[in-house]
């Protein structure tokens, strides 16, 4: 752990970089010792960033509540603090389908969840929050966005009032738009908000979760047209409060045509960057620069890392079927840990019974730190704040030297 510190803390000294662009969501379900390492680098790479979100409280109907330990946040957040980093702690949407769209439809219990956030940010002495309500986008059902909207729009601009009469921030998350506007989740009303918020941070990553076919996390033909999206409904003088999540982490898939394989030979998992580097060394790999395909052509250098190989399994085939697998849409979600046993088959598929054998292919997809470098570069030259990454602690140390290192 100090062996990294130490090489982030030498990587800026010696640099003449760009400051106070990098930020980042920090979740609750860190080891302590991995939490402990984060800390120490963000304490390093403090120059670089200007604010971190804890990723610790969840709304349940209009309350508000912890996810991990109490102590532990309030020690997390006294170590940003101590490296002088504005905090700015995550709300998700705990709730269930159409629970939050109701609390927002009735204007008394949309007030109550308003009071409840403002008072905790204030009672907590946070420097403003960051609303993460994706519950809207990937399980109401598009239907219902034309009356979530405005009640939204009345949301975020009541809660907007009521944070910045205290003096703190708000921060709104939300997955993107693109297409000049016509593909996306417009429910969360970016032309309408992004003169309210202090923030707005849009969620590009998670463009292939099916469990049938591999692809990029976050390929550039996307972010440049959420970035051309943004920008056309954002003034020139409010693109400052925009943020563009940034993926460091990639999926890992194996996969078969069709053949009957043993369980657990197939399966869709996330790996952070530093899993992914692990495991292609387990496999004597060199991943390459995957190059980006879409309907918008782009033939940078820097794209997402991709490694493959094959292998042929054999084993048991159960004869009850196991549940399905219903991929993640763009919400965020967590990560597994760093550790061997988050490389292992994470979903199983229905079998007949037996002993058999197939061919699985492996596919893995990931950003490196040059892939988060070259994001970076994008927003800041569209007059953005900067990235924000998902997750701090999927990272490995020399993306922070990279980063360093944009002039």
């Amino acid at each position: 752990m100090k062996a990294r510190w130490a090489a982030v803390a030498a990587a800026l000294v010696l640099s003449s970089c760009q400051t106070q662009f990098v930020g980042g969501w920090m979740p609750w379900w860190q080891s302590t010792s991995d939490r402990q390492a984060e800390l120490n680098t963000i304490s390093a790479a403090a120059p670089l960033m200007n604010e971190v979100s804890p990723f610790w409280y969840a709304a349940h109907g209009a309350a508000v509540d912890l996810l991990g330990n109490g102590t532990t946040l309030d020690n997390t957040v006294a170590s940003l603090r101590a490296a002088g980093l504005k905090v700015i702690p995550s709300i998700v949407d705990g709730n269930g389908k159409g629970v939050m769209a109701g609390i927002l439809a009735d204007p008394a219990q949309r007030t109550a969840h308003v009071q409840t956030i403002t008072n905790l940010v204030v009672a907590k002495g946070y420097d403003g929050i960051d609303i993460d309500y994706e519950v809207f986008a990937f399980t109401d059902g598009r239907t219902s966005w034309p009356a979530t909207k405005p009640n939204w729009i009345s949301f975020v601009t009541e809660l907007g009032a009521a944070l910045h009469a205290q003096g703190k921030l708000l921060s709104v998350t939300v997955p993107p738009v693109w297409n000049d506007g016509a593909a996306g989740y417009t429910v969360y009303a970016q032309p309408e908000i992004i003169p309210i918020v202090d923030r707005l941070r849009l969620m590009v990553y998670d463009w292939t979760v099916s469990a049938a076919s591999a692809g990029p996390v976050a390929p550039m033909f996307w972010v440049d047209s959420v970035i051309a999206y943004t920008n056309s409904i954002t003034p020139a003088g409010q693109r400052s409060k925009l943020q563009l999540g940034v993926p460091a982490y990639g999926r890992h898939w194996a996969l078969n045509s069709g053949a009957i394989c043993p369980d657990g030979a197939r399966f869709v998992d996330s790996v952070t960057m530093e899993e992914a580097g692990r495991l292609a060394a387990t496999k004597g790999l060199a991943p390459v620069r995957a190059n980006a395909t879409g309907s918008v052509p782009r033939t940078q250098a820097w794209g997402e890392m991709k490694f493959t190989w094959t292998e042929v399994v054999s084993g048991p085939r159960a004869a009850t079927p196991a549940p399905t697998y219903t991929p993640p849409a763009t919400q965020v979600g967590q990560v597994n840990g760093t550790s061997d046993p988050a490389l292992t088959p994470a979903v199983r598929l229905n079998p007949p019974s037996g002993y058999v054998t197939c061919t699985i292919t492996h596919v893995v997809y990931y950003s490196d730190e040059y892939a988060i470098r070259e994001r970076a570069e994008l927003a800041l030259a569209n007059g953005w704040e900067g990235i924000y990454i998902w997750a701090l602690g999927y990272e490995n140390t020399n993306t922070w030297t990279v980063l360093s290192q944009i002039p």
